[in-house]
């Protein structure tokens, strides 16, 4: 009896991901990156390293519309050009442009990004105009 109990809920255990069907798809758009998102980039060239930071808020083709506070290095900062680019699959591309009060202006280069699957997290490989190296990460605000 043991036997058969154990052989049924085998099978039934067995049934169980064919009922599940597959998983969805999820395909990205440049609306999915519209609204206000907190950026963070850090870098380094030789033996110096940089910083980047700011509240950017982007439209619904991925392109700089507004700056929060933020900064290049220690020095105020605006984002104030540029945009992003998202592929289907949810690779990120584009390049950021912005202006320091100290330093004048500056870009930051998509070498290699992605969105997270939430639609909430975008992060990034970058190159900035110094040629310092950039792990960036954005994080939506609303």
């Amino acid at each position: 009896m043991n036997r058969i109990l154990s052989v049924v809920i085998l099978a039934g255990l067995l049934f169980i991901p064919a009922l599940s069907g597959p998983a969805q798809a999820v395909d990205f758009t440049a609306a999915d990156m519209e609204g206000a998102w907190h950026l963070h980039a850090f870098g380094a060239y030789e033996v110096k390293g940089t910083f980047y930071y700011g509240t950017i808020t982007l439209n619904n083709e991925g392109q700089v519309v507004a700056c929060g506070d933020a900064a290049y290095g220690w020095s105020p900062a605006v984002f104030d050009g540029g945009g992003l680019i998202i592929y289907p699959d949810g690779q990120v591309g584009g390049r950021l442009s912005g202006l320091s009060y100290e330093w004048g202006g500056f870009w930051i280069a998509v070498k290699h990004g992605w969105m997270n699957l939430s639609k909430d997290k975008i992060t990034f490989l970058a190159e900035d105009y110094e040629s310092y190296q950039l792990l960036v990460t954005m994080v939506r605000v609303d």
